[in-house]
């Protein structure tokens, strides 16, 4: 066994002793990995243990940091804030978004996953304006 079949198969096995803590299903969690800075040989690894679920930044291109391309067999999910500009990007290549604060790009990109006919699946919060990033960064001076 790998390291990575092990460690999944270690985390799978956290997820399954907190559910029944909990008295849930363990099929109703996600378990996202994230590969963002990941070699692309390891997340194949990962894929060959179950691993179907897997995080990245979106990048200009729609291709992960290291430049390999999306792979059908994988369910991408965005993780980080998400910029207006990436949108067009993100509807196209992941099938759940996490990391939208701003209630008019929830609606670009509800229009953008409309257009392509696929369905629109996004994780939101309401922050407050001072939390955002460029708000902090502004503050700084």
């Amino acid at each position: 066994m790998t390291e990575v079949h092990r460690r999944l198969q270690e985390v799978r096995g956290r997820i399954a002793d907190a559910c029944a803590k909990a008295r849930r299903e363990p099929e109703s969690v996600r378990l996202v990995a994230v590969s963002k800075t990941v070699p692309a040989a390891v997340v194949a690894e990962a894929m060959s243990a179950g691993q179907i679920v897997f995080g990245e930044k979106p990048r200009p291109g729609g291709a992960p940091e290291d430049g390999r391309q999306p792979d059908p067999a994988r369910h991408g999910t965005s993780i980080g804030h998400l910029q207006k500009n990436k949108a067009r990007l993100a509807a196209g290549v992941f099938e759940l978004i996490h990391g939208i604060d701003d209630p008019e790009l929830a609606g670009e990109l509800d229009r953008r996953a409309a257009s392509r006919r696929r369905p629109s699946r996004c994780s939101c919060r309401r922050t407050s304006r001072a939390s955002r990033p460029r708000a902090a960064r502004a503050r700084k001076g």
